[in-house]
């Protein structure tokens, strides 16, 4: 994107111009996803999230998305991987902007587009795993993201 493109984006929503940066996130506990709630100085744009999910030897499929909810936690993006994970198997996912469709050609990473969207204080970046079982394990999480003050002071 070119700075004048970007400049009268970020002109358009009222904010200073943003930053660009690559998030190492902490490892949530065994058997479920993780949330992130925006931080009230910020809106933010998700450019990319990267991450692992290690499963148990517990049989059963895992369904893995990304969702954007709203400051009550409803979701209002989903964006599906297109493939299960089964037990005892490590996979790594990779949600990309501007990616045109899921592709996983059997080995890792999935690649997966994730939506453009502004992100706005108080709503959440999630991953959500439908079938997660008790000791299934995400690690590795890597957000990329462009943040935009929501005081011009900054």
């Amino acid at each position: 994107m070119d700075a004048l493109y970007e400049a009268a984006l970020v002109d358009a929503l009222g904010v200073a111009r943003g930053q660009r940066e690559l998030l190492p996130l902490d490892t949530p506990s065994a058997g479920g996803g993780f949330t992130r709630t925006i931080d009230g100085r910020y809106i933010v744009r998700p450019l990319a999230l990267h991450f692992r999910i290690v499963t148990d030897a517990t049989v059963a499929n895992r369904t893995v998305y990304v969702q954007y909810r709203d400051t009550n936690g409803v979701a209002f993006a989903s964006m599906l991987a297109p493939v299960n994970v089964t037990a005892s198997t490590t996979v790594d996912f990779a949600f990309w902007r501007g990616l045109g469709q899921a592709d996983w050609i059997g080995t890792t990473p999935v690649t997966v587009p994730l939506m453009e969207a502004f992100l706005l204080p108080s709503w959440q970046l999630a991953v959500a795993i439908d079938g997660v079982q008790a000791g299934d394990q995400l690690s590795r999480i890597r957000l990329y993201q462009e943040e935009f003050p929501t005081d011009r002071a900054h």
